[in-house]
């Protein structure tokens, strides 16, 4: 049995779960191969944060093979399905590996963060796909030029910051991002959907977008989490 099977086919028949306005059969079944290859993404990515978590492996290198594979995935030929998985699960794992001395440092100083953003993460993304499924098609495209403009501003304020060192632009830098990518899950579902009405079936780097989006709202979640955490310890000892 070909293992590619998996991505075209559900048990679950999971395509009820998109059968909303005026998305079409093919599409439909091309979104259930794109959340198939995201949750395999996001099993890997775990799998890549408990291997830094155990090897200690973050670094320069694993940032550049990660960089390297996303890259590397525009120029497989779409056919070459395995590969391209292989390369997709290769960026996930990569991805896990990088963002893992921050899961380790929230698990250190309290699991319940880690917990609480995994959940709030996947609450978020699933209300905010669910918005995009529901929606009439193209009705979030209108949202590019706010991303565009947004993440310009971001970048602006890195910048900035890597001079001024000033914390309140840190945290607008910080929860800035946090909409962003909020917005970009609901753009890019819309933009899955539309390429994929016009033939673009490309689940692989459907997903990618996707997944991408997804650990921007993990990351910046725990972030703003441990912040949380940390200024309430402080706060206590002061009382003391």
């Amino acid at each position: 049995m070909d293992p590619s099977s998996y991505f075209t086919r559900s048990a679950w028949n999971m395509e009820a779960l998109f059968k909303a306005n005026d998305i079409s059969v093919p599409v439909q079944q091309h979104l259930v191969r794109v959340y198939t290859a995201l949750a395999a993404t996001l099993l890997a990515a775990a799998a890549g944060v408990g291997l830094d978590m155990a090897y200690d492996l973050a670094g320069i290198t694993t940032v550049c093979a990660s960089v390297g594979f996303i890259f590397g995935l525009f120029f497989v030929e779409k056919h070459l399905v395995m590969k391209r998985l292989g390369m997709l699960m290769a960026i996930a794992t990569c991805t896990g590996i990088n963002i893992g001395p921050l899961v380790a440092t929230a698990l250190n100083v309290d699991p319940a963060i880690v917990v609480t953003a995994c959940l709030a993460t996947t609450v978020i993304f699933l209300c905010f796909t669910g918005s995009a499924l529901i929606e009439k098609r193209r009705s979030y495209m209108y949202m590019m030029s706010f991303i565009s403009s947004a993440t310009m501003v971001m970048s602006l304020i890195s910048l900035v910051n890597i001079f001024s060192r000033s914390i309140a632009l840190y945290n607008a830098h910080l929860y800035m991002g946090l909409l962003v990518f909020c917005a970009y899950v609901l753009f890019d579902t819309q933009m899955i959907i539309e390429k994929a009405t016009m033939g673009d079936m490309d689940f692989v780097l459907h997903a990618l977008d996707l997944f991408l989006d997804f650990v921007n709202i993990f990351v910046r979640l725990v972030v703003i989490l441990l912040r949380n955490k940390e200024q309430k310890d402080k706060k206590r000892e002061s009382r003391r």
